[in-house]
């Protein structure tokens, strides 16, 4: 926890860590949306480029249907696929989006990895997340590639995931 003094009150408050890393500036946020999507396996690539990406959410959210979120590690890809855009939750300075992890849909995938997670979603509802307040999270290594395996089952559905991370530099 840190504390800060309010200016108003000259009230003491305590935030965590993960709030103050918004308030520094170093916690991102980005979504991609498959639209359309059938009984079918949907993919992000996660190429993180320093030691200081900690993964604190990764959502889902499903109109119709269930899907199934697997994590992989030490996939092959032949191309990373699209770019998907990241943005800063501090909007103060919304310009500088120098996150350290690049988000890809749909890569070209040559095999899968080693699985070291899974997370399951029924009947057209959102997803819990790999976070939450008990402040459970992965710290993704920048020598390693992710893929995040998003497999819908059902008839054609909007699925949406959605990752926020921080990006501490004083660890």
């Amino acid at each position: 926890m840190k504390t800060y003094l309010r200016k108003q009150s000259d009230l003491q408050v305590d935030i965590s860590w993960e709030h103050q890393m918004i308030h520094e500036g170093k916690t991102y946020f980005a979504s991609y949306l498959f639209a359309g999507v059938a009984t079918a396996n949907k993919y992000v690539a996660l190429l993180p480029i320093a030691q200081n990406v900690h993964m604190r959410n990764i959502s889902l959210s499903v109109s119709d249907g269930s899907v199934e979120l697997e994590l992989l590690e030490n996939p092959v890809l032949n191309a990373n696929g699209t770019a998907i855009l990241s943005h800063r939750l501090n909007r103060v300075d919304p310009l500088q989006n120098e996150a350290n992890l690049y988000l890809y849909h749909t890569p070209n995938v040559a095999s899968y990895g080693n699985t070291f997670y899974n997370q399951s979603v029924y009947a057209a509802k959102k997803s819990g997340t790999v976070a939450d307040d008990e402040v459970e999270e992965f710290i993704l290594a920048s020598d390693r590639k992710y893929l995040v395996n998003v497999a819908h089952f059902g008839n054609a559905a909007n699925v949406r995931i959605s990752f926020t991370w921080y990006e501490p530099t004083h660890v």
